[in-house]
């Protein structure tokens, strides 16, 4: 509930804070650096903490940092305008109850099957839910989630490519540690600095992405990111229990980095692209939904897969292949995201950028 919060009026703050452009650009490449490196750093100290220490220091450490943040924010972020606008509580529960359903049903069908009674149920209920939701929101008076968000396909695109980035990302994180621990044999300690060549290629593009962004634009940014993963994902897909940690582990996860610390800020900028000051908050609330919608929705689809994928005379011994079938699929997935950016993305950034050229005396 806390993230819930917090992710969104963050976000809310930069895109109010900083008008649309350069400013606004390299604020979200900021807030991006600080993300991506963090939820990368977590998997590294979250190894050593499990190994070392206890796996509850994982969850105690967030305490005094988020004391520090919360005694700074009242200090140093300027309060917004209020706005009095009634609580769209129908909008809100028929979404939430909607997803939930929607991913339960994803899950369930790995271990039940498509036509299994309870997949379909979830399956349906999910589809109504979010049907009312959308029904209600066309016509409410101040609805949780103003779907003239969704007419500029330029956002569109950048929502449905943020779910394909996410998606795959967390797949990479969930299976990779069990490639290394189940697979390999690594310890939690070996199995987080595992992903230390990941963590520190993260780091190092979005450092040097504001001055990237600021020469070529977001978009190309964007599209080689989209690449990267794909690419390093391809590649993680081979790795077997005789695999050498430099070359197919080390190498392909470097190339993950690029992919992880290229994208989320051009996805973050494109999600508020355009977007009038009132609708700030929903279009941030919209980019940290579809945020965890792929995470969530692409978790439970490739645990169908990884399923799937099982030997059925040696479901312990499939393991390699049932990891590589996720990695496969994630890559795949990235290169759908990668056709969305070079279509629908880059076109409107280029027009943007020549207008705002030729407006240039």
């Amino acid at each position: 509930m806390g993230a819930a919060i917090l992710a969104p009026s963050v976000l809310s703050i930069l895109a109010a804070t900083f008008a649309e452009g350069d400013d606004r650009s390299r604020a979200l490449a900021w807030y991006s650096m600080v993300a991506g490196a963090g939820a990368s750093l977590g998997l590294v100290l979250g190894g050593i903490f499990a190994g070392l220490l206890s796996w509850r220091i994982g969850f105690l450490i967030n305490v005094p940092i988020g004391i520090v943040l919360w005694l700074l924010a009242g200090r140093v972020i300027p309060e917004s305008t209020r706005q009095t606008a009634p609580l769209d509580l129908f909008g809100a529960i028929t979404s939430t109850l909607g997803m939930v359903a929607l991913v339960y049903g994803i899950v369930r069908s790995a271990d039940h099957g498509w036509d299994d009674a309870g997949t379909l149920a979830s399956l349906a209920c999910a589809g109504l839910l979010l049907l009312a939701f959308i029904r209600y929101e066309a016509t409410a008076k101040a609805p949780l989630l103003p779907l003239s968000l969704f007419r500029d396909a330029t956002r569109s695109s950048a929502y449905v490519s943020r779910m394909l980035f996410i998606g795959p990302a967390v797949a990479f994180f969930y299976f990779g540690t069990q490639l290394m621990q189940d697979v390999l044999g690594y310890t939690p300690v070996q199995a987080g600095l595992g992903f230390l060549p990941m963590t520190v290629v993260t780091f190092m593009v979005a450092l040097a992405l504001p001055r990237i962004t600021a020469r070529t634009g977001s978009a190309p940014v964007l599209a080689v990111a989209f690449l990267a993963m794909a690419a390093g994902l391809f590649w993680l897909a081979s790795a077997g229990p005789q695999a050498s940690y430099w070359s197919d582990l080390a190498l392909p996860m470097a190339v993950i980095g690029v992919g992880n610390g290229g994208a989320l800020a051009p996805l973050t900028s494109f999600g508020v692209y355009r977007v009038p000051e009132k609708d700030h908050g929903a279009a941030s609330g919209l980019v940290n939904v579809a945020h965890q919608l792929g995470g969530s929705i692409g978790l439970g689809i490739f645990v169908v897969v990884f399923a799937a994928a099982a030997t059925p005379t040696s479901p312990t011994g499939s393991l390699p292949q049932q990891i590589g079938a996720v990695f496969y699929s994630a890559s795949f997935l990235c290169a759908i995201g990668l056709v969305l950016t070079l279509l629908f993305i880059q076109p409107a950034e280029r027009r943007a950028r020549s207008a705002l050229s030729s407006s240039t005396p």
